[in-house]
């Protein structure tokens, strides 16, 4: 059989096919910068939404109002401004825009 008979008997189809090159690009984050950001920005804002929540409840007592500004200031605004940079170093502007957003506010 030649190469032109061995081809006849191939299915349209097993022609059709195509070889596919697997492309990596070039600035694909590395091992310090992988992960989802989400999770530890869903986390801060969570806890300072609770803390202002309560605050503005009466929950938290008149003398204690300032109580919870450690935890807002402290830990969401600072949690929320490494949520930013993560998500941005990994490419992912949608998310640190949203983080970045909340982060400002």
């Amino acid at each position: 059989m030649t190469s032109h008979d061995a081809s006849a008997d191939e299915s349209p189809r097993a022609r059709a096919q195509v070889e596919v090159e697997e492309v990596t690009p070039e600035s694909a984050p590395t091992w310090p910068l992988t992960g989802d950001p989400t999770g530890l920005g869903l986390a801060c804002f969570i806890m300072g939404a609770v803390a202002l929540g309560l605050t503005l409840a009466g929950v938290v007592p008149a003398r204690a109002i300032g109580a919870p500004l450690a935890i807002i200031l402290g830990a969401t605004s600072v949690g929320l401004i490494i949520t930013t940079v993560w998500a941005a170093a990994l490419g992912q502007s949608a998310v640190a825009t949203v983080f970045g957003i909340f982060a400002a506010f």
